[in-house]
Parts: C-alpha cells; structure tokens; sequence
C-alpha cells in the first residue's frame, strides 16, 4: 500500500508543479481497481498532452547537483510494475500498474 501512496503523492505533486501552474484551475481524478493481487491506478486530468512514460531518467548524480525536475516520475516509475499514457480530447490518461504477489526490495528507490 505505501508504494501506491506514494505513487498517488508524486502524481499530484506533478500536476501541481507542472500542469495546475498553466491553466486557470486543474481537478484530477483517480480510479483504484484491485484484482487477484494486482492493483491499477488510473489517473486522468484535462490539459496539455503530456507523456510521463518518455521522460529520460534523471542520471545518476548526487541529489545537490541534480537539477529540478524528474525525480517524482522516476519514482514512480521505479516503484510500479507498468506505467501506459494515452491522450484522448484534451484528456490524459495515466495508468499506473502494480503486482502485489511479486517480491519487492527492501530500498527500491535507493
């Protein structure tokens, strides 16, 4: 479950940051559907297209000399099993997938 808290935290910390910021007002919603030990969640907001999917990885530098941006996306990308975007009318769509029945390490994000 914390990793879909967390996963749930980054996406709103982005579309705070980075969406909410260049139109006038910015609701998001979310659909959690579990099934035999797989859960996915699938956030959709209106905006500017958007491919989380392709953003580059932010390096392997120390934290102080990274620049700002991208390490929420990589978070939860390393956190879930599959991540899918689609752009549909003015619509994103994110789908974020996660195994529960599959061993996790200890530190993923570390």
């Amino acid at each position: 479950m914390s990793d879909c808290y967390t996963i749930i935290d980054e996406f709103h910390a982005n579309i705070k940051e980075h969406v909410a910021t260049k139109i006038d007002s910015c609701q998001w919603f979310l659909e959690v559907v579990c099934d035999d030990g797989k859960v996915q969640l699938e956030f959709e907001y209106a905006g500017p297209g958007f491919d989380p999917t392709q953003s580059s990885p932010p390096g392997e530098q120390p934290v102080e000399a990274r620049s700002i941006g991208g390490l929420g996306l990589a978070i939860m990308s390393q956190l879930s099993d599959e991540m899918n975007y689609r752009y549909e009318n003015g619509t994103n769509k994110l789908t974020v997938a996660l195994d529960t029945t599959l061993p996790r390490e200890d530190n993923p994000c570390l």
